[in-house]
């Protein structure tokens, strides 16, 4: 019997799962696919670019993004369902009397496998943040509203994605491991937020009369 994949369903469908009460799909698996519609945007815009004599001088590098956005989005889509394994030991010892060591034990180690995908989605999302800022500055001006829509989206799952972990951390016994989940994405933040605002700031400017 084939496996269901939540990445496979229609728009109207997942978006009923997502609001059914067993908690799967949830906003690590919506981050995914809302970050793999970051990178279609982009992947558009690129091939608005394409063969264009006004482009020609940077075409290269926008058709190096593009394929790289691809490879991107495939993978975004395979962490929606990704995510749903990764939470599920997590909803599984939720559940159980953890007055027990063994369940107590158990449900330790299922918080730290809950943030392992979102952690993923929000590293990948950097590297689309990254090629997104590239089309930014040498893509189709007349699509550049969708460069700035796909930059916000970025942002919104990063976002996502750290508050997911967070509600993972804040019930880990391990502090140091809990903390160190929570500087990694202000380190992260430190780095790519400046950039992603620089590409706004560049996709505005282009849109100004």
């Amino acid at each position: 019997m084939p496996v269901e994949k939540f990445a496979d369903k229609t728009c109207k469908d997942f978006c009923r799962e997502v609001s059914a009460k067993d908690g799967k799909p949830g906003g690590g698996s919506v981050a995914a696919l809302t970050g793999a519609c970051a990178a279609s945007l982009g992947v558009m815009v690129a091939n608005l670019t394409e063969g264009k004599k006004r482009y020609k001088e940077h075409e290269a590098e926008v058709m190096d993004a593009r394929d790289k956005l691809e490879t991107l989005r495939t993978y975004l889509l395979y962490l929606v369902d990704e995510d749903i394994k990764g939470f599920a030991p997590l909803q599984k010892y939720c559940a159980m009397d953890k007055s027990d060591p063994l369940i107590a034990s158990k449900y330790q180690g299922a918080l730290r496998t809950a943030c392992f995908i979102p952690n993923e989605i929000h590293y990948k999302m950097v590297e689309v943040a990254e090629l997104l800022a590239t089309i930014a500055e040498f893509g189709c001006v007349g699509a550049i509203s969708d460069i700035g829509a796909a930059l916000v989206l970025c942002r919104a799952v990063m976002e996502t994605c750290r508050f997911t972990t967070l509600s993972n951390a804040k019930y880990m016994k391990d502090e140091v491991y809990a903390a160190t989940l929570a500087r990694e994405f202000e380190i992260s933040f430190g780095e790519i937020m400046p950039k992603i605002d620089a590409a706004l700031a560049m996709v505005e400017e282009k849109l100004s009369r």
